[in-house]
């Protein structure tokens, strides 16, 4: 997997962004951040990222159905949720949704990295498998 690729930020959290930016910058991955909810839809319109880190609660909305709506759009899209605390009914709804992973404090640059490494590992596989059942089908 080359690591050139765009990871894109949506998170509110002063304090956890440069963890998040510094993990990434070090694994040689392209950082791309979103403020708020204009900016996220304006960056996925105008790139490709190859995953989505968001936070629980993002300007005031929830993470977990802004993914939702993403997901929609763009389903091969790996999402990370950055929850504040864990809680069961987040895991629930967030595998509900197709959210590939979730990451809770305390935060190691090592946790961060392992997370998002399985993420894109996955998100490859899908795609692998996606594009060797169309060839199939055109096969048929």
């Amino acid at each position: 997997m080359p690591k050139s690729d765009l990871v894109l930020l949506a998170l509110d959290n002063p304090n956890i962004l440069p963890l998040f930016e510094r993990a990434l910058a070090a694994a040689s991955y392209l950082v791309a951040f979103a403020r708020d909810r204009a900016a996220l839809d304006k960056i996925l319109q105008e790139t490709s990222p190859a995953l989505l880190i968001i936070s629980d609660k993002f300007k005031d909305e929830s993470g977990i159905e802004i993914s939702a709506t993403l997901l929609e759009r763009f389903p091969t899209l790996p999402i990370l949720l950055f929850a504040t605390q864990e809680s069961p009914t987040a895991v629930k709804d967030a595998l509900r949704f197709g959210i590939s992973d979730i990451l809770n404090p305390p935060l190691r640059i090592d946790d961060i990295m392992h997370t998002v490494e399985n993420s894109l590992k996955r998100a490859q596989r899908i795609g692998d498998w996606t594009r060797r059942s169309q060839a199939h089908d055109r096969l048929a």
